[in-house]
């Protein structure tokens, strides 16, 4: 079983409860529905396909499976000029994040999302 397949019920239960529940619907992950993960230290980006919204990326500061909940998610288009606006929002709402991580993750949504 790969890390993302492990990591599926628990990523399964904090959309759920963080997500569906105010929406009043549930969230049922395929297998295939965590398309990627991004790691730099303990801190993860896991990046999924909700069925109910587009593909999100949640952050987390630590294993997705022990963890209550993500700490925040992105969902939704950027352009190639607002890296800096989206590493700043990170640094921001999410103290802590390895600047590694942050650059990795607004390159991947600015530059290479679907490569």
């Amino acid at each position: 079983m790969t890390q993302r397949q492990a990591f599926r019920p628990a990523v399964e239960a904090h959309l759920n409860a963080q997500l569906a529940a105010p929406l009043g619907t549930t969230i049922s992950l395929a297998p295939d529905d965590i398309l990627q993960q991004f790691r730099v230290g303990r801190w993860r980006i896991v990046y999924v396909n909700t069925t109910i919204s587009d593909e999100a990326f949640l952050f987390y500061d630590g294993r997705p499976d022990r963890r209550p909940a993500y700490l925040a998610d992105w969902a939704g288009a950027a352009t190639f000029d607002e890296g800096p606006e989206i590493i700043a929002w990170l640094q921001k709402d999410l103290p802590g994040l390895p600047a590694k991580l942050a650059a990795c993750f607004a390159w991947h949504v600015t530059q290479a999302r679907d490569k």
